[in-house]
């Protein structure tokens, strides 16, 4: 309800934009507060994304080089005492009972 009142009007406007004019500030550098907390975040999240992606690669490279023929052959040799035999000391026997079950 509005009065008919110009003077009492006049008060109510004043009164509101002076409200105005003090939490208009307020909500904005409440918002410009948050938002540079948020715009940190985002910087420490995204390095912990790079240390994390860096993380990974270096895993992967382990995964594989673990993985690697050169590295079993080398882990063979060196705990489980085993060597790599020259062809001509392997010698393949074939059984007949084993040709007859082929055919």
């Amino acid at each position: 309800m509005i009065p008919n009142n110009p003077e009492k009007r006049k008060k109510i406007f004043l009164s509101l934009l002076l409200i105005a004019a003090v939490l208009f500030p307020i909500g904005g550098i409440t918002i410009k507060n948050y938002t540079t907390k948020l715009l940190e975040d985002i910087k420490v999240l995204r390095s912990r994304e790079t240390i994390l992606i860096n993380q990974n690669k270096i895993l992967l490279n382990k995964l594989k080089r673990l993985k690697s023929a050169a590295r079993l052959k080398e882990y063979a040799t060196e705990n489980l005492n085993m060597y790599n035999p020259e062809p001509e000391t392997l010698s393949i026997i074939i059984e007949k009972q084993y040709l007859e079950n082929v055919e």
